[in-house]
């Protein structure tokens, strides 16, 4: 239920403010400072109006206990409770969650509460949940070793949903319980748990202790497309490395940092192909080759893209190159032999990464259009057939979201427009879809951006430019 506003919270704020810190992220390392003799400094995840809060804070007075609530007008009235028992060991802050990094230094914590989240039933809301693992991992970074985290909860799928995920993230559980209050009150209640426990509500509730600390959150992109994305430029504009990104290399099983030239020439067969060295090899090329590098060893749109994508997140990112020139929306369908090796390389880049890191989002960038521009592909043919490509990713290998960057003038006529719209549909009609740009079309205007050599193609600074809005674009999304 959503809270009323007030229309006095800003002077009932006031006159507490002696429990409330404003300036939470100024105190990150040093919260024990409020209570120097402290036993342990603990937090509240969503303390609502502040029940639990103030009651476990009186009944252990040599602990302190930080209260967290992104709702002012509820936590207003935990913070009048809390004064009007004099209590000096409780303070409380407004934030979001998933700040919490910013606002608590690595193990700085002994406990954490989770009481009565919000349980996004839906299936595709799984990653707001508090007890999702990206939320979790967070919590293992500013809980100590052997710090816990105290789970309860109402909504039985959403308790089972939170033990594997509890498990997935190294937690060890104890004192498991489906139904706390069977023999008896137990505990102190939070107001929420009182109204349950009258209606005969059974309680869930878990104990988790933290065992290890999760490896570094690295997020996962799988570039795919034609020859826009293989990287069709007229020169190579640097090869510097991109801090914090890297590269999958397929055939040596390796991660690599990563820099201009990207991609791999893969054979169908899955052996290691050639790479192009003039124009009249295309054909060779394109019958032998499921995959390939950036033409010639030239400029590709990847690193621009995790340049701009890694200003955003501030995150690592693997890049999975992905791509082949001249290829239709037919080749990428399921089951097809570059879908599958798409699949095969996706899932080797996951697998690779998680020894070392914990993956953050599994993300599918798209450039691909032209050539079924040509062939004449209907709208709503290319729609259904896309729209299947991005529900096989989710399945396969995890992708979250199909991100999309939107094709610009191949043959300059109504063939172009037919892909253009069906993909614009698509990210405005299927929450499953992302548009990152549409600046590809303003670039084919401009003769500066596009190659001189190769028609319909990108130049080295025309496709750095496209790399950087789409990259800016997906960081912001992911934040």
């Amino acid at each position: 239920m959503r809270m009323r506003k007030k229309n006095n919270l800003q002077s009932r704020m006031d006159a507490c403010s002696e429990y409330w810190i404003q300036n939470p992220e100024t105190y990150k390392g040093r919260w024990r400072e409020l209570k120097p003799d402290c036993s342990q400094l603990r937090v509240e995840v969503g303390c609502g109006k502040g029940k639990f809060t103030v009651e476990t804070a009186a009944a252990e007075p040599d602990m302190l206990l930080i209260a967290v609530e992104i709702v002012k007008d509820a936590m207003v009235v935990g913070m009048e409770k809390a004064k009007a028992m004099g209590l000096k060991n409780v303070f409380f802050i407004s934030m979001d969650v998933a700040e919490i990094e910013n606002f608590f230094e690595e193990s700085e914590l002994d406990l954490l509460y989770i009481n009565f989240c919000d349980p996004w039933p839906r299936s595709k809301n799984a990653k707001r949940r508090l007890t999702y693992h990206t939320f979790l991992d967070k919590y293992r970074r500013v809980l100590k070793l052997g710090g816990q985290i105290h789970f309860k909860t109402d909504n039985a799928k959403l308790f089972e949903f939170s033990l594997e995920e509890f498990a997935r993230c190294d937690l060890e559980m104890r004192n498991v319980t489906r139904n706390l209050h069977e023999n008896g009150p137990v505990g102190i209640m939070t107001g929420y748990e009182e109204k349950f426990y009258n209606l005969g509500t059974p309680i869930n509730r878990c104990e988790c202790i933290v065992r290890s600390k999760p490896a570094n959150t690295m997020d996962v992109i799988i570039f795919a497309g034609q020859s826009n994305m293989q990287g069709e430029t007229e020169r190579l504009s640097e090869a510097e490395t991109v801090k914090d990104a890297y590269e999958y290399k397929w055939l040596t099983n390796k991660i690599v940092p990563l820099r201009n030239p990207v991609g791999e020439n893969i054979k169908f067969d899955g052996s290691e192909g050639w790479a192009l060295e003039s124009g009249d090899q295309i054909p060779a090329w394109l019958k032998d080759h499921v995959f390939g590098a950036s033409c010639y060893g030239n400029t590709n749109l990847v690193p621009s893209f995790c340049r701009a994508y890694i200003d955003q997140r501030e995150t690592s990112v693997l890049a999975v190159h992905t791509a082949k020139g001249s290829s239709v929306i037919d080749q990428w369908a399921p089951g097809a032999e570059i879908y599958s090796t798409l699949v095969q390389k996706a899932n080797a880049a996951i697998k690779k990464a998680k020894r070392e890191h914990t993956i953050g989002h599994i993300y599918v960038v798209w450039l691909q259009g032209e050539s079924d521009a040509i062939s004449g592909t209907s709208k709503d043919t290319y729609k259904q057939k896309l729209a299947q490509l991005a529900q096989s990713c989710m399945k396969d290998f995890g992708a979250e979201r199909f991100a999309v960057i939107r094709v610009g003038r191949f043959t300059n006529d109504e063939r172009d427009l037919q892909i253009m719209q069906a993909q614009e549909e698509l990210c405005d009609e299927n929450p499953d879809f992302i548009m990152l740009t549409k600046i590809a079309e303003e670039l084919n205007k401009e003769p500066e951006y596009m190659n001189p050599y190769v028609a319909g193609h990108y130049s080295a600074k025309g496709i750095e430019i496209l790399g950087n809005a789409a990259g800016g674009a997906l960081g912001k999304y992911a934040e």
